[in-house]
């Protein structure tokens, strides 16, 4: 097995890490870690899915798979990220984006795959990173104001999904390209280490009394 191999294994299942100890915890957790538990549950049933479709050869079937699971990353970043911004000017951003985001996505799948049958990702992805990468870097620095901000599970899973969307932002012009099979082991690694960040916002909620 090689290098490869072995990373984009671990990039598939390592969301099991956070996904179990949130489990569990998610009895008596708050809303938005219930919520945030669920999230990583869709997104290891998109991983298997999608490594079982590659694995079939059925490649023609990934992309519809990945452009429904953007569409609940997306909700779920701009909701969870909201919850945590407390300046109204930015909370009404992330409210807007929030509701705007499923007509962005509905307008981009019917003009890319009813008409062009292209992916919509090349477009929908860039428009969630930025936002989000924009309002969770706020929210962090309002956080890191405060000394607890290394013991709330928020920091850590905030530090997650501003790492994500602000590595994938640059990737993701590239994964649509020619370059795409270099820089998806890339895009591997930063799913692993956005799964570190997971498991620790993960660890400090179970270590809540």
């Amino acid at each position: 097995m090689s290098i490869k191999e072995i990373i984009q294994l671990i990039s598939i299942w390592g969301i099991t890490v956070p996904l179990c100890i949130g489990l569990l915890r998610y009895k008596r957790a708050e809303i938005k870690f219930r919520l945030f538990i669920f999230f990583l549950l869709l997104g290891l049933a998109t991983d298997v899915s999608m490594y079982l479709l590659s694995q079939a050869s059925l490649l023609h079937m990934l992309k519809y798979i990945l452009s429904v699971y953007s569409l609940a990353e997306a909700m779920f970043f701009f909701w969870f990220v909201k919850q945590h911004l407390h300046h109204s000017i930015y909370r009404k951003i992330a409210h807007y984006l929030f509701l705007v985001t499923p007509v962005v996505w509905v307008s981009l799948v019917f003009f890319r795959f009813y008409i062009y049958n292209l992916s919509p990702g090349r477009y929908f992805d860039p428009y969630y990173e930025i936002g989000v990468s924009f309002l969770a870097g706020f929210a962090l620095l309002k956080m890191v104001e405060t000394n607890a901000s290394v013991h709330s599970p928020s920091f850590w899973i905030l530090l997650a999904i501003f790492f994500y969307c602000f590595c994938t932002f640059f990737l993701m012009g590239l994964l649509y390209s020619q370059l795409s099979h270099q820089v998806w082991v890339i895009n591997n690694i930063v799913n692993i280490i956005t799964y570190i960040f997971y498991s620790a916002g993960a660890l400090k909620l179970l270590q809540r009394k």
